[in-house]
Order: C-alpha cells, then structure tokens, then sequence
C-alpha cells in the first residue's frame, strides 16, 4: 500500500515549475552557440540545416506535453513510461542506421 502524497504548497509548486521552465530555456541556451560546430560535426552542407536539432527539440517538448501527459494520467505511468523507451531506442536506431544526417536529425 502506497502513503497517502502531501500537497505541494504554493510557494513549493511555484518554484517547481520556475526550474522546469528554466531547464528547458538552458538547454536552448547551450545549443545555440554551439550551432555552427554540430553542423560541422555533422557534415551538413548548409550549416543552416543545424537548426532542425532545435526545431527537434522544441517539436520533442511539446509532442511530450500534449500526448505523453495525458496517456500517462489515463492509464498507468509505468506503462506509459515502457512505451516512450521503447519509441526512443527504435527512433535512436533508425537515426543511426541513416545514411544521411539530415534524415538522423529529422
């Protein structure tokens, strides 16, 4: 049996949500100096094409919010987790059995 959860307070939840929000603003953050060398690693050739890695991101982020969010409340979140790792090792797959970067990114 399972304890009964306390309620975050206010000020709990404020801060929740202020270092949620804030991870995601650094993660874009330490990406975008970085942009010209991921497209050189990657031998993309037009260095433009290395946004899609933020265009991925943001898509990733919000594609999480709206479908995993709800599935994982309507049923059980262990099952909902052992479907985004089984979705993430086969897309981790494809993209590195591509031959192309472009597509790995995509």
């Amino acid at each position: 049996m399972t304890p009964p959860h306390r309620r975050l307070s206010k000020a709990e939840f404020i801060a929740l949500m202020g270092v949620m929000f804030a991870t995601i603003a650094f993660s874009i953050d330490a990406m975008l100096p970085a942009l010209p060398e991921i497209a050189r690693d990657l031998g993309l050739e037009n260095a433009n094409h290395a946004q899609l890695v933020l265009t991925s991101f943001v898509f990733g982020m919000g594609a999480g919010t709206l479908v995993a969010g709800p599935l994982s409340d309507s049923r059980s979140s262990k099952r909902a987790t052992g479907s985004a790792k089984s979705r993430l090792a086969s897309s981790s797959n494809a993209s590195r059995a591509s031959r192309r970067s472009e597509r790995a990114v995509l």
